[in-house]
């Protein structure tokens, strides 16, 4: 392959959930701000006219940024060790410390696809929510991975990637961002048909 790629895992979804936190309060400081603006440039102005804006204005906002969201967190995933691919090597550090390796000039099996899940939500047992998952599964002798992302398939159906019935994930099992996920199974097949 001649190429040194890694490919970072998706740590805690704590990371996530604080950043969404953060962007939470950053968006309603910004609602105040300009709601507040604008009950000083106009001297007349309905209450409730103003909470209405300063509600729409927090949802934009906060919204809005969903895209920096995500790539704040991809950020901090990317300064932890994750998946390398040096030449024929493999390497992949697991949630329970260890190390795997997967010799990619010997034979291996890759398994890959999506499906459509359904949740059924604790609140409301009648109600349902829907995700999707990306996943691949790499066996090599004795050795199986699990590597799976929840947020996306549009990048495994623009690859041509088959809609799958759902399956029994192996462990050790490790969460990828998508795109990821798809580039790093594409290599792998790639590799292996050469």
């Amino acid at each position: 392959m001649g190429r040194h790629l890694n490919f970072p895992i998706r740590r805690s979804r704590w990371s996530s959930f604080f950043i969404g936190a953060v962007t939470l309060v950053l968006s309603a400081l910004l609602a105040a701000g300009v709601s507040g603006v604008l009950m000083l440039a106009v001297t007349r102005i309905d209450g409730a006219l103003l909470i209405i804006l300063f509600a729409f204005l927090w949802c934009c906002f906060f919204f809005f940024s969903y895209p920096w969201q995500r790539r704040v967190a991809r950020a901090l995933d990317c300064r932890r060790p994750g998946i390398c691919l040096d030449d024929n090597r493999l390497t992949v550090p697991t949630d329970a410390g260890l190390t795997m390796q997967f010799n990619l000039s010997r034979p291996y099996e890759l398994r890959f696809g999506w499906f459509d899940t359904q949740v059924v939500t604790v609140a409301a047992p009648t109600m349902h929510t829907r995700g999707v998952l990306t996943y691949a599964v790499l066996s090599q002798d004795e050795q199986q991975l699990f590597l799976k992302a929840e947020d996306s398939a549009r990048d495994a159906v623009a690859a041509g990637w088959s809609r799958s019935n759902q399956m029994t994930p192996v462990t050790p099992a490790l969460r990828l961002w998508a795109s990821d996920l798809v580039a790093l199974t594409e290599l792998l097949r790639k590799h292996r048909t050469q």
